[in-house]
């Protein structure tokens, strides 16, 4: 492919990227005060390096296991030990990044509960 083709090509499907209904504009628009939605789409260039489905089906059936949930200091040990598992697993800096946003979503959701808790007992 000639250069000024490809780069219309890329321009012209970056365009369509941003700009598509659920296009990463309006995406940044729903969710720009998300800390997991910023490193998803953050080092984009890193996460083409592995299989980035396969990587999110992983990583959000680890969210799904420990959410909503009260967690026992086991699960907590269990919650450590996956993160580790799928990070050594995928050795990806992506990967880890949005990992470690869903291990701090889990965190804040065990705060508020026991928050919640503890305002109950007064």
């Amino acid at each position: 492919m000639d250069e000024s083709v490809q780069v219309k090509s890329i321009f012209n499907d970056f365009y369509v990227l941003f700009n598509a209904n659920k296009g990463v504009l309006a995406l940044y628009d729903k969710y720009k005060d998300s800390n997991l939605f910023i490193a998803l789409i953050g080092n984009l260039d890193l996460a083409v390096e592995s299989d980035a489905n396969a990587i999110m089906k992983e990583t959000y059936a680890f969210y799904k296991r420990y959410a909503d949930r009260e967690l026992s200091d086991e699960d907590w040990d269990a919650a450590v030990e996956d993160f580790k598992r799928i990070n050594n697993a995928w050795d990806n800096q992506w990967c880890k990044e949005h990992m470690l946003e869903l291990l701090g979503i889990l965190e804040a959701q065990e705060k508020e509960r026991k928050s919640k808790q503890a305002g109950l007992k007064c």
